[in-house]
């Protein structure tokens, strides 16, 4: 019976002094730039509970800014569409005369 709890024993302090390491290859997971490993990795942070809470909100300001700086360049984008469509216009303008002489 001693045996069991002394390997139980050793076992937890085991576990427990590898949850860092784990709770750090989470968050290097959880901010990869492939989505479904990101997914992974953010629902095993929230899975670990209390402990986590420090990483998780870590990871999820970094991926909140990541995207939101991903959205502001598309949109910048978007505003320069006009631009592009009237060089598109006028490149097929070009095309056509070309095409008649």
């Amino acid at each position: 019976m001693k045996i069991a709890r002394a390997a139980m024993l050793s076992l937890f302090l085991l576990l427990l002094a590898a949850a860092p390491e784990d709770l750090e290859d989470l968050k290097q997971r959880a901010l990869s730039e492939d989505f479904n490993v990101s997914r992974v990795a953010l629902k095993a942070l929230v899975a670990r509970g209390a402990s986590a809470k420090p990483v998780v909100r870590e990871v999820a300001k970094e991926l909140l800014t990541r995207d939101k700086a991903k959205v502001t360049e598309n949109a910048a984008l978007l505003g320069d569409a006009t631009k592009y469509k009237e060089l598109d216009e006028k490149l097929l303008g070009r095309g056509r005369r070309r095409r008649k002489i």
